[in-house]
């Protein structure tokens, strides 16, 4: 596991703290999904749930419902920020744990949880070799009768790569009449990272950093509008740095579910954010001896 740079950690803290609190990207619309997914445990005794990431909104929900929790993050800086975003306020703090270390390989109990909840989980990882994995981990990990709940992004398979200015004159057209919007916009940003300027459809690969790039040469260029698209650049300017450097992962919708089907059976699929992402719950096929 790697230290905490103090110096230069403590300012990614603060700038995901100050980011994150009014984020387009928590996981408001989701949360409902999640606590169904959850009282699918019933009256199980001691129910165990293991969450993948340390989304605040995820282990209170868990709490709440009498649950242990076990968190699991690889980076300090999230595991720091998203500490400030918990409230204790009358659930057992003591029923807790959050461990530092990588989802691949951090030591866990065999079959030892009820349910493993994520939001985005999968698109976190860098290839999709490391979705496999980690799915046959997860299956390893949850009892025989267990759920994995999850929201993951993945791309239709209808979807068509355009570059990122026939986007935004797309996106102004459909709206406005006019190729400027004038506010963020959460299924926009998304359009933008899925581009052909910042996707790679062989890898699955995109980053904000691509995006935050060509944002930033188009406005140079004069090709889009400063004012029109501040509240858009502004938001993406504004992300952490750290936050904005890892590549992440959105394959296909076929190809996520042909990863997805090699462990666990599809219980139920609801598609969220116009096609941009589904709410899952999974359940672990019988082992095979």
């Amino acid at each position: 596991m790697t230290g905490f740079k103090f110096s230069e950690d403590v300012e990614n803290v603060r700038c995901m703290i100050e980011w994150w609190r009014n984020s387009k990207f928590r996981p408001t619309g989701a949360v409902p999904f999640y606590e169904r997914h959850l009282e699918r445990l019933g009256n199980r005794s001691h129910p165990r749930v293991l969450v993948l990431g340390v989304t605040p909104e995820l282990r209170m929900l868990a709490l709440r419902k009498g649950c242990e929790v076990t968190a699991v993050d690889i980076s300090m800086v999230m595991l720091n920020a998203m500490s400030e975003f918990m409230d204790y306020d009358g659930l057992d703090k003591t029923r807790e744990t959050v461990i530092h270390g990588d989802w691949l390989s951090v030591p866990l109990e065999k079959q030892g949880y009820d349910l493993a909840m994520g939001d985005g989980f999968l698109n976190c990882l860098d290839n999709l070799r490391d979705y496999e994995t980690l799915l046959a981990r997860l299956r390893d990990l949850l009892k025989p009768d267990g759920y994995v709940s999850a929201r993951i992004s993945n791309l239709p398979d209808t979807w068509k790569p355009m570059n990122m200015l026939e986007i935004l004159e797309d996106y102004g057209n459909s709206r406005t009449g006019n190729p400027h919007p004038g506010c963020f916009d959460l299924q926009l940003s998304l359009r933008l990272a899925l581009s052909a300027d910042s996707y790679s459809e062989q890898s699955g690969r995109w980053s904000w950093r691509k995006v935050i790039g060509k944002l930033k040469r188009l406005e140079e260029e004069g090709r889009i509008s400063k004012e029109a698209f501040a509240p858009l650049l502004d938001y993406f300017c504004n992300m952490p740095q750290f936050w904005t450097i890892r590549e992440r992962t959105m394959p296909r919708r076929h190809v996520l579910e042909g990863c997805l089907r090699r462990d666990f059976d599809v219980v139920e699929r609801v598609n969220m954010e116009g096609g941009a992402a589904n709410m899952y719950l999974l359940k672990p096929l019988a082992k095979k001896f």
